[in-house]
């Protein structure tokens, strides 16, 4: 494994939608997508033993909403980033996930390429 390699947590319930990411993140040398889970629960015991640089995180999951994984995402790995993608695009909840810590939060119908652009930009510049 390469030293500059960033590592990637992906959270979502949809399989279709996680491997779209997966293929898309997977283009990017820097990037080792060490985790994926289809709920909160597993996502945070999986991460409690390999913490990520970064989360890529749904808000509809189905065993916790995602915003209480991103507030202990954020009480337990300080250092980790984390970017919500999602299909719900109320402002109300955009404004809570960025006061909660997300680094982004993009409407998957209509954001999708610029979660993707957003999520390269920190692995090619923030992490280094």
């Amino acid at each position: 494994m390469k030293k500059n390699n960033k590592y990637v947590f992906i959270i979502n319930d949809s399989f279709v939608y996680a491997n779209r990411l997966f293929n898309i993140l997977g283009e990017n040398a820097k990037i080792l997508i060490v985790g994926f889970s289809r709920n909160g629960k597993d996502a945070l015991l999986e991460m409690a033993k390999n913490p990520p640089d970064l989360v890529v995180l749904d808000i509809q999951l189905p065993d916790m909403d995602g915003m209480e994984v991103m507030r202990k995402i954020k009480e337990q790995h300080k250092k980790t980033t984390v970017i919500i993608i999602t299909n719900i695009s109320e402002s109300t909840i955009r404004e809570k996930c960025k006061e909660l810590g997300a680094e982004g939060f993009y409407d998957r119908a209509t954001e999708f390429e610029l979660a993707v652009k957003k999520i390269n930009s920190l692995i090619n510049g923030k992490f280094n």
